[in-house]
This record gives structure tokens, sequence and C-alpha cells, in this order.
């Protein structure tokens, strides 16, 4: 190759890169709390999906600028995820090698390569061409698990993987669980909730919401909060709220300082009574943000003295440092969006009963739930996804997941129920 060929690779692999690593950036921090519609994750997705392809088609440069990158400028989360695509879906056992050096005790290992199981195959056209189990076992499960369609899959999956695997791999387990509902494991999960590891603590707590949801919460109430800062466990939890207590934690939410965790909790209520209080927290300092997502997301509207022309999250919101569930930048908020409420929206809620969950001014039903997945807000899908997966023999719509499969998802789900 000449040399202006290759200063010409390695410009175009290297715009990939910065692609790539801000894209995922922006896509990490818009997965749960934001006003993202599926419609914007799919744009988003297919230009990421472009740009790993693009790596594709000159591998081995691409491969030394990811190092000369990471050299540089460290093993940024980003460009761990596009190495792990070159690393893993090339079937190069020296890449592979050279990536595991990479990874190192700071970097959560299981959602890199959850999200690498999900992304490897529409980025790299080869991918049928080499066994992955050959390379890295860990690896196999977790793809395996990933792809799994039907909870027998997932079980003979679970029953042949040793429960002293890699945190990664039981993390995997855990979550598998907890999306089949597999019941003949929640004593694995119990058992698991010992684990040296949070992320499979956590995992197995989400399991066992779903398996055994009155005990879970009554252990997490009893917690004094210490799994929290897990914004998905959270959340999987007050999806599983009884409403009788809501206003219980919420109260005690308030007291522990925890006042953004106590308006999404108001939120995945659903309940009509506690739209008054999501309302007052909308002037709130360094609430505001918040409290607008949380209201559209039961609501399905701002309220008429709130809302005026577009906009981004303002300055009551990003001058403040905050706790995991609480950075600033997980919020993509153009309030020009929510001005789409249906007629009849008020008095549908007022119809509703006290004891019902609301969400975009409707009662929570099935056919409601996938529509909201369709057309909602991405906080409004969290919702709307974690309740339908909730259900005894409930489908599996995955919020987090490339926008192409959450399409495929909702296709299979809508054709369930029709």
């Amino acid at each position: 190759m000449s040399d202006s060929n290759e200063l010409f690779s390695e410009r175009f692999c290297t715009e990939h890169l910065e692609e790539i690593v801000y894209l995922d950036r922006v896509r990490e921090r818009a997965s749960l709390l934001s006003d993202f519609t599926l419609d914007d994750f799919v744009r988003m997705d297919r230009r990421l999906l472009g740009h790993l392809r693009g790596l594709t088609l000159r591998e081995a440069t691409a491969w030394r600028c990811i190092r000369n990158c990471i050299d540089t400028q460290g093993a940024t989360p980003g460009m761990l995820f596009a190495a792990g695509i070159v690393a893993f879906a090339a079937g190069d056992r020296g890449r592979l090698e050279e990536y595991r050096t990479w990874l190192d005790d700071q970097v959560p290992r299981y959602p890199l390569m959850e999200k690498i199981a999900k992304w490897i195959g529409p980025a790299w056209y080869r991918i049928g061409e080499f066994r992955l189990a050959g390379l890295d076992n860990d690896f196999d499960v977790i793809c395996r698990l990933n792809a799994a369609a039907t909870s027998e899959e997932a079980d003979a999956v679970i029953a042949s993987t040793p429960r002293d695997s890699a945190s990664a791999v039981v993390t995997a387990i855990a979550n598998a669980v907890r999306q089949f509902g597999l019941k003949r494991f929640a004593g694995d999960m119990t058992i698991l909730l010992e684990h040296q590891d949070r992320a499979v603590r956590s995992a197995a707590f989400m399991a066992l919401l779903r398996l055994e949801g009155a005990a879970a919460l009554d252990r997490l109430w009893r917690a004094q909060w210490t799994d929290l800062d897990c914004p998905e466990l959270f959340y999987r939890a007050m999806t599983v709220l009884p409403p009788s207590v809501v206003p219980e934690w919420i109260e005690r939410l308030e007291n522990q300082g925890r006042r953004r965790e106590a308006l999404v909790c108001a939120a995945f209520s659903g309940l009509s009574a506690q739209i008054p209080y999501l309302s007052g927290k909308i002037d709130a300092p360094q609430l505001s943000t918040l409290a607008k997502l949380c209201h559209v997301a039961v609501v399905g509207y701002l309220p008429a003295e709130h809302v005026s022309g577009s906009g981004r999250i303002g300055k009551d919101d990003s001058s403040v440092e905050f706790a995991p569930l609480d950075q600033p930048e997980m919020f993509f908020f153009h309030e020009g969006n929510h001005r789409n409420a249906q007629d009849g929206a008020e008095l549908q809620i007022e119809n509703a009963s006290s004891g019902s969950r609301v969400i975009a001014g409707q009662a929570i039903t099935i056919q409601h739930a996938i529509s909201i997945f369709q057309k909602g807000v991405q906080l409004q899908r969290v919702i709307a996804g974690y309740w339908l997966e909730s259900l005894e023999g409930g489908g599996r719509l995955d919020p987090t997941a490339p926008g192409f499969f959450q399409v495929q998802e909702l296709s299979a789900m809508t054709l369930r129920f029709a």
C-alpha cells in the first residue's frame, strides 16, 4: 500500500472511530431517561452500524488505529466497544488476546460483552464463518443466551453452564432467568445475592423481582437503598411496586435525599394521584427537567403553563453533579415534542381507577403498552417494556437494544397479541 493510500485508510478509520465513540456516548446516556423515540434510535443506530461496518473494510488499519487511540487516550467505553466488535468478529486470536489486556477491573464486563453480542451480527457480514466458542467460551455463552428465542433454549444454556463461571457469564445467566421468567432457577438467584460482584447481585435481584416480586421488594426496602445506584434495578423494582405502597416509598426516598428517585417512582407508578406531585416539582431547582419528563411519561403532555419552544436541558440541571441516576447528560428533553396529547386525555386519566397504572394518558394494557413502545418517548418506552416483561408469560421488548432489533421484537410482539 502506498503512503498516500495508507494515510487515507488511517484517516478513514479514525473518523469512523470518532463517530462511534460519540454516538455510543449519546446512546448510552439516552437509553433510560430521555425523550428519544424509537425512530430516533433507529436513525442513530443506522449511523452507528454504518461506522462499525466501515471498520471492517480495513480491519488491519482499524485495529492499528484502535491501538493508537487506546495508547494515547485510554480505554474509553466507546473505544472498547468498537475494539470488541473487531476483535471478536474478525476471529483473530492475537487481537482477542490484546483486547483482553485492555480490560481491567474498572470495566464492567457483562454490559460490554452483551452490547457486543447484540451488535456483532449485523456489524460484521462474515459472522457465520467462524466459531466463537473456540476463541472465548464466556462470550459464546453470552451470545447464545442473548440469541435465545424461547425459554427452552435459554434453560438449556443455563443448565449446562457452571455456576462458578466468570462474573460476566453468571450475570448473563441471571438476566436470562429474568427475561424468560425461569422460576426453577429462583434458588440459584437467591444464592447469587451474596455474590462478591455487584453486577451479579444486581442481575440476580432483578431476576427475583420478576420471580418473587413481593419478597424481593421487601428485601430492597430493608437494604437501606444500597442497590439504588443501579438505575435499571431501581426502575424494574418500581415496575412491580404495588400502588398501595407508592406514597410510602416516595416519602422515604424524599426523606433520604433521593428526590430524583422519588420522581422516577411516581412516574413508574402511573398513579393519577401522583400527577400533582410531579407537576409541583416542575419549577423546583435541579429537578425541573426530570420532573417534566416524568410528567410526560404519565400524562402524555406538559401542563399548558410549562409548554414553550423546543429546547435542550436547562442550566438548573446541567450545572449540578449528581449520583449515577441523576447524570444530567442522560436527559435529552425537547419540549416541542410533547404537544401531541390526544383529545380527551384529561378525561381518560380522570376516569382511570385509583389503583390503575397510567402511561401517556391512558390506563396501561398490553395493546397500549405495545403502542407506547412503538410511538412513545424513551422513558415511556422503558416503563412499557419493563411492564410487559413483568407479566406472567410476558414478552421481551428491550428498550435499550439496537433500534433495528427493537423493530423486530415489536413486530413479533404485535403479531403475538393481535
